[in-house]
């Protein structure tokens, strides 16, 4: 969602007359004081900005800190930021390199390239290179273990890939759904078929053409580097924090290390349609084909390109990438009518957040456009209703039990007086329908278009200005508002189960002193709930702490505490088995008092359910 919040900042500049030089020195004031705000504000410890028009470098600059306690400056020539998934573009160059020399097909099975390992067979259709470079061959996303804090981790791609091969969960070209592993195969074909480490490909054909000295996709940098990296920081307890070097294993993904000089000569590149100086990075041709579309989701959004991300918005044609790792945060955009790319890059935590901020800013100063919006329609919201329920996005593990995360960032739908309220757990808008199955922000030209099966139930959600991925609409099964419901059943009943047979032995104690205590039920049946209960809530709390480090502690890894906790959902089948068992033999006996028999009944159900709810989120077994 950071480049949709972004977006703002590039049809602001789109709009202003870089040719006076006036104009340039009031947007480099400006981003002067807007950005050492952000900086001040957000406990942002240094970023770095380049701005090229042109065919000049109009303007590459440093605020703030590479290195915050040692109080050493940002220098755009020299320090290195991690620019994250802007990585990227310099895979599809290598691939389309790879396609004038006649090497790969992008319409031809990956399978015929690869060596090492081979994608498995599904939904009747193989993954081509096209597929790849629009985010369409249809995998999961995978996040465990895409960041590493260990050098060691940083393997040959060779060795790497055929160990985590995502699954095919829909077929290819279908919908669009990142992933950082399709670009990882897709660099691995690079090498294969050219007979080179990806790290040396990329510097002889394009780092060095370009004369990016200070660019490099190597984990832990080359010596002479090494002193130019940015260190990440994070913003914790009021302290600014230094972290870590972020190790990135599937290296083409993320890995880069570049300073603001260097992507000012790249984006010179781009303006000029692969050409710098006496650099010929690909053909004019070939330059323009990887801005052609590959899919459209929905009339009215943007289409799915072959690498570049497209974040046109009111007629204003920009394409680039973002990038985010935990600790830097950037983005990478080119206005061609403009003549015009900037780069920015945070190396902060809070940088992310920042981008919204910066963009509104400049709206306010700048930019006087008005939207020429589409009108709206009258709906009723009996048929709005259709639409109501919950969505989340189709970016997200299946086969791991990280498929959990999707619980997080979902939509919220409902009908309210003839408009759509569309809730997030961060804010709520309201859009207003512009015709049957598309609708507008209110007030804005941003708009959400649906999809329907032939049985016109809604089936998909998609945003006009984001290409790479979708929102499914969630079935019952799947919702928020069950699991959750679960959830709690299960912590009340099994306290109450963990508290009831003390305080009923004290109680049962004292009837006895006085001759009139009720029968108990059975010691064995009560001790296999109580056991069953006590598991539960120890899983339950054991696993919310597990996530309670934030992302990076199950993105690096996988928790040793998750390890051992999984045998609890493995010990839990037993159990559950038997207390079904004494369920079904405890309604017979007259002697137990029907209170106990429902109660014991109910949690029974309950923690059966909860069984379920394990299974369902694979968390019944090691699915990591």
């Amino acid at each position: 969602m950071k480049l949709i919040r972004l977006l703002p900042v590039f049809l602001l500049l789109s709009n202003i007359s870089m040719s006076q030089i006036s104009k340039e020195d009031h947007i480099e004031c400006f981003l002067d004081g807007v950005l050492e705000t952000q900086l001040l504000e957000k406990h942002i410890a240094g970023a770095a900005l380049a701005l090229v028009k042109d065919d000049e470098i109009v303007v590459t600059k440093g605020y703030g800190y590479s290195d915050y306690y040692q109080r050493i400056p940002v220098d755009p020539t020299q320090t290195m930021f991690r620019i994250g998934s802007v990585s990227k573009l310099f895979v599809w160059f290598a691939v389309m390199q790879m396609v004038e020399q006649g090497k790969i097909d992008l319409d031809a099975d990956v399978n015929t390239y690869l060596k090492d390992f081979k994608i498995p067979e599904a939904f009747d259709g193989p993954i081509t290179m096209r597929h790849i470079m629009s985010h369409t061959p249809g995998f999961e996303d995978k996040i465990i273990k895409l960041f590493s804090d260990d050098s060691l981790s940083v393997l040959p791609l060779s060795k790497l890939l055929p160990t985590q091969i995502p699954k095919r969960v829909r077929p290819a070209g279908v919908q669009a759904s990142y992933s950082n592993h399709a670009v990882a195969i897709a660099a691995h074909i690079v090498e294969l078929v050219s007979g080179m480490e990806w790290n040396d490909y990329v510097e002889q054909n394009i780092f060095n053409p370009l004369k990016m000295y200070t660019t490099t996709f190597r984990q832990p940098l080359p010596g002479y580097l090494k002193a130019n990296m940015s260190k990440g920081y994070t913003y914790e307890n009021e302290v600014i924090t230094e972290k870590s070097f972020e190790y990135i294993p599937l290296a083409p993904a993320g890995a880069v290390s570049s300073t603001a000089a260097d992507m000012a000569k790249f984006m010179q590149m781009l303006l000029n349609k692969g050409s710098l100086g006496d650099a010929k990075i690909v053909s004019d041709s070939t330059f323009e084909s990887m801005l052609t579309p590959v899919l459209v989701h929905a009339p009215g959004t943007n289409p799915c390109l072959h690498g570049f991300m497209d974040m046109s918005n009111k007629g204003v044609h920009i394409f680039g990438h973002g990038g985010d790792t935990f600790w830097f945060h950037t983005l990478l955009a080119v206005i061609p009518e403009q003549d015009m790319g900037i780069f920015l890059s945070f190396n902060s935590m809070k940088g992310g957040e920042a981008y919204g901020e910066v963009a509104n800013l400049l709206i306010n100063k700048f930019f006087h456009h008005q939207d020429t919006l589409v009108p709206s329609i009258s709906l009723s919201d009996e048929y709005l209703s259709k639409f109501a329920g919950e969505y989340k996005t189709n970016r997200y593990p299946h086969s791991d039990y990280l498929k959990l995360i999707s619980l997080m960032g979902r939509m919220r739908v409902k009908a309210k007086e003839g408009k759509l309220q569309i809730a997030s757990d961060s804010k709520v808008d309201y859009y207003v329908p512009t015709d049957s199955l598309s609708f507008r922000k209110e007030f804005d030209s941003e708009s959400m278009i649906f999809q329907v099966d032939k049985k016109d139930d809604v089936e998909y959600a998609f945003l006009s200005n984001m290409s790479i991925f979708a929102f499914e609409k969630v079935p019952f099964r799947e919702s928020r508002g069950l699991h959750l419901s679960i959830l709690i059943l299960v912590v009340l009943l099994s306290l109450v189960v963990l508290f009831h047979w003390p305080i009923t032995f004290f109680v049962r104690f004292n009837y006895q002193a006085l001759g009139s205590a009720p029968k108990p039920m059975p010691f064995g049946v009560k001790l296999s709930m109580w056991t069953t209960s006590f598991l539960l809530l120890f899983f339950y709390v054991g696993l919310s702490l597990s996530f309670a480090g934030g992302p990076e502690a199950v993105v690096y890894s996988v928790p040793a505490t998750v390890k051992y906790l999984l045998v609890i959902p493995i010990l839990l089948i037993p159990l559950n088995l038997v207390n079904l068992y004494n369920m079904v033999m405890l309604w017979p006996l007259i002697s137990t008092r029907r209170r106990s028999k429902l109660f014991y009944t109910l949690t029974c159900i309950v923690h059966i359910a909860a069984l379920w709810q394990l299974y369902f989120w694979n968390l019944l077994g090691w699915h990591y």
